[in-house]
């Protein structure tokens, strides 16, 4: 069932045929009820009924905003309906909590509003040095590499095969950016990342990038289309082996390792003195200071899911969410008692909301943290007792 179909029961807006579908997957076993008895009691909390609210129009609102449901590779069944209700309870807080902030959130008028979501921005730099800023609605051309502003395009192109040069593009912090390799490898690049790569590809050669810093999405096409080329990402002091593949790869500066997130097909990780291969649904993780391998098999939806508009944490402490947060909105982040950093939270959150939205979701579900926002630092606090 669509995490929709919960929303709209708890707003009182369900077709007849929705209201089936409801019913069926209600009476389906006792976790079901329970979970929607546990939403719906954080939804009254929130939007009591003696409250007047236009539910269809806050409805609409969040309709025009969220997709059906966020992508799932396939896994376990567990994991894959943990994953939904992930989303469900998300969906019913930020809706409950839009309808509160709807005056001077959603229409842009609240103080902090100096804080804009991330965009589709990155700078272009040459082999000569010369630095291109790509944005959205400006286009560039330039023999065989074009962008619209959101992607940047490599032909494939014979004449310049022979004369293989390097480019590099780099996405600042509350950027995002999508690169199409000449060998139509797709590469979706996160905030605060620099890759190298060259313009073209030979057959019959590897096909080498460097994930300088950052976070990168790979879509690859397969060695069999490319003369067996075998197609490798290096970064720090690592360097992976894909042979047509999907795959996730974190390695910003400020933290201890890369973790090597594996969707589907097959990767190999090799530190020079261990290799490792992943199987679908694998983390590899590498520190910086030890040339050993650990794999773990991890919910990779966790790992992928802001390539699709959304932020995904399963247990992670506040002082990472906040890291991440930052990168996206390019903010300061300051915690008043470094306790509050080992705070966890599980959920999903929308990367196009604004972020007074999103941190009213994380202190909804732990009463004993507040944000404030001053210009463009985010102060982490100890909720004040009333």
């Amino acid at each position: 069932m669509e995490s929709k179909l919960i929303l709209k029961k708890l707003l009182n807006l369900l077709t007849g045929e929705e209201e089936e579908i409801f019913d069926q997957w209600y009476n389906e076993s006792s976790e079901n009820r329970k979970y929607f008895e546990e939403e719906r009691k954080k939804y009254l909390d929130l939007v009591p009924d003696s409250m007047d609210i236009d539910k269809t129009a806050a409805w609409e609102n969040v309709e025009r905003k969220l997709p059906a449901d966020v992508p799932a590779v396939e896994q376990t069944k567990k994991q894959k309906s943990y994953w939904k209700y992930a989303i469900a309870a998300s969906v019913v807080l930020f809706i409950s909590l839009g309808i509160f902030f709807y005056d001077d959130v959603l229409r842009g008028n609240a103080t902090e509003s100096k804080i804009e979501t991330g965009s589709s921005k990155a700078i272009l730099t040459l082999e000569d040095g010369t630095q291109v800023p790509l944005k959205k609605g400006e286009a560039y051309t330039s023999g065989n590499v074009n962008s619209d502003g959101e992607s940047v395009v490599y032909a494939a192109d014979e004449n310049v095969a022979k004369e293989i040069s390097y480019n590099e593009l780099t996405v600042p912090r509350g950027g995002e950016f999508l690169l199409l390799l000449a060998d139509s490898t797709r590469v979706w690049l996160n905030s605060d990342t620099k890759i190298r790569y060259p313009n073209t590809f030979i057959d019959g050669q590897p096909r080498i990038v460097e994930l300088r810093y950052g976070e990168a999405f790979f879509e690859v096409t397969s060695a069999e289309k490319h003369g067996g080329s075998a197609f490798r990402v290096t970064t720090r002091n690592q360097e992976i082996e894909v042979l047509g593949t999907q795959f996730n790869v974190s390695a910003y500066r400020e933290d201890k390792a890369v973790t090597s997130t594996l969707v589907e097909g097959k990767v190999a990780v090799n530190t020079g003195n261990t290799k490792k291969e992943l199987k679908p649904g694998e983390q590899a993780i590498v520190t910086k200071d030890d040339p050993e391998i650990t794999v773990s098999t991890v919910d990779v939806n966790n790992y992928i899911t802001w390539r699709n508009g959304f932020f995904g944490f399963d247990e992670k402490p506040l002082a990472e969410i906040m890291q991440t947060l930052s990168r996206w909105y390019d903010v300061e982040v300051e915690f008043e008692n470094k306790s509050l950093q080992n705070i966890r939270f599980s959920g999903v959150l929308g990367r196009r909301e604004p972020i007074k939205v999103l941190l009213s979701l994380i202190s909804e579900f732990d009463r004993d943290v507040e944000f404030e926002i001053k210009g463009r630092k985010i102060l982490v606090k100890e909720a004040s007792s009333n």
